[in-house]
């Protein structure tokens, strides 16, 4: 094994003491002390002389007892590809991670297969003059033969010429040797310098030309062109400016109470909408509650079915009991009951049943699911008592179905009446939006006067 006792790459007594860094780091260093404290790197500003330590190899895996000494850091060198520093110790390749501060054992490094190496220039001269600034060969600058400098590879780059500023190719803006200043490819043009008038007047001069080099037209689209801060009117047929303005105030005006009415009749959509809402949901209501309703007569019905088949009087026995059953409409009762004989002209009887399915709600009020009776009998003379239900019984339950009836073809008759109204406001709004379209048109139509917008200039 092969030891040494080298010294650091910028010198150890720079590197002893060293305080912490206080700026961004340009440079890295390495300091070798077999004997004394052990190997240490440092992020160093060579500016200021500031450091900062990454790693300082002081831990006993790091020592060979047999020699005494730290083991030796050899062939320490930066790899550029991941700006780690790397080098060689008992036999093994190990790495730093500057920026976290961590070591780990790597393979053998592939320059270690060569005799020499050497880094991709940054820097590339070619034979015709020109200067590019490279990294990892793609352009980032370039000074070409005729002067000019590229920013950035051909085909998306900004070109720096003796005339201005190119952006892919295209002029961006660009100072002609006639002292004419261009503003884009199909230019706005001014001059350098101001121009005289033939009556001595020196002025600024603004125009346009297209690629032909053919004055155009300059459109000043939607905003007002001011001289001196006064706007630029038509001289030829004030009049009619002035009425083109007073149209387009108060087609403005009936645009904002157009647009008012169609707020109102939005917010009136809304509510009837609501409305709508409300009442469908009333209606589902109802809807459930006169089928709970129905199912709670059927129950009920049921329930009196079954109380019927039970024994009102004992003849034969002191005592007579029984089990009844019922339907009615899909729904199912049993009860239980019994009757018992206190004398000869006296009887009592008790009973209950019981309807499956459970009870029913209608909204108002709830159809139990169980009933139970009581009775005494009195025997003045034949009586025969019907079990089944009352007719006064029955009317109610129709009249309170009728009323769930009349409820609902009053709430659907509210829903098509609203309907209707929210039609006819749909209708309107059409005839708003038309209306509105047409002063549009017409304000649009009017603003367009042939006169152009001229100032002459005194």
């Amino acid at each position: 094994m092969k030891r040494l006792i080298t010294f650091s790459l910028i010198g150890s007594s720079f590197l002893l003491g060293a305080p912490e860094i206080k700026a961004d780091w340009d440079s890295w260093a390495f300091s070798q002390d077999l004997f004394g404290s052990g190997n240490k790197y440092y992020k160093v500003n060579s500016a200021t002389g500031d450091t900062e330590l990454i790693k300082h190899f002081s831990e006993s895996e790091y020592y060979d007892n047999s020699y005494g000494a730290y083991y030796s850091h050899q062939q320490v060198k930066m790899n550029t590809a991941n700006g780690n520093i790397e080098f060689w110790m008992n036999n093994k390749w190990y790495s730093i991670d500057i920026e976290n501060k961590t070591v780990e054992n790597i393979q053998t490094p592939w320059h270690q297969g060569f005799t020499t190496v050497g880094e991709r220039p940054n820097i590339i001269k070619g034979t015709d003059g020109t200067i590019s600034l490279q990294s990892g060969g793609s352009k980032l600058i370039t000074k070409n033969s005729d002067g000019s400098i590229q920013i950035g590879a051909d085909g998306n780059d900004i070109d720096i010429t003796a005339e201005g500023l190119n952006v892919d190719g295209n002029p961006l803006i660009t100072q002609k040797e006639n002292g004419e200043i261009h503003i884009g490819k199909n230019s706005l043009i001014t001059t350098k310098e101001e121009k005289t008038l033939s009556d001595g007047t020196k002025v600024q001069p603004l125009y346009a030309e297209d690629a032909d080099g053919n004055r155009i037209p300059i459109n000043i689209d939607g905003s007002k062109l001011l001289i001196d801060g006064e706007e630029v009117t038509a001289g030829g047929d004030s009049a009619q400016v002035t009425t083109n303005k007073n149209n387009i105030s108060t087609n403005t005006s009936n645009i904002s109470t157009n647009t008012s009415n169609i707020s109102t009749n939005t917010s009136n959509i809304s509510t009837n909408t609501s409305n709508i809402s409300t009442n469908t949901s009333n209606i589902s209501t109802n809807t459930s509650n006169i089928k709970n309703l129905g199912e709670g007569v059927a129950g009920s019905t049921a329930l009196t079915a079954a109380l019927s088949a039970l024994p009102q009087t004992s003849k034969e026995s002191k005592l007579s009991c029984g089990v009844g059953t019922g339907a009615y409409s899909s729904r199912y009762a049993v009860g239980f009951g019994c009757a018992s004989k206190v004398n000869e002209r006296v009887d009592i009887n008790a009973g209950g049943s019981y309807v499956f399915g459970g009870s029913k709600s209608y909204g108002g009020g709830t159809l139990d699911s169980g009933v139970v009776k009581a009775g005494f009998v009195f025997k003045l003379g034949e009586l025969n008592k019907s079990t089944q239900i009352s007719m006064k019984e029955k009317k109610e339950f129709k009249r309170e179905i009728s009323v769930l009836k009349e409820n609902n073809e009053r709430i659907i008759s509210q829903n098509k009446n609203l309907e209707i109204k929210n039609q006819a406001i749909i209708d309107q709004n059409k005839s708003l939006l038309a209306r509105l379209e047409r002063l549009e048109k017409l304000a649009l139509g009017k603003n367009k006067s042939k006169d152009l917008a001229v100032y002459k200039l005194k």
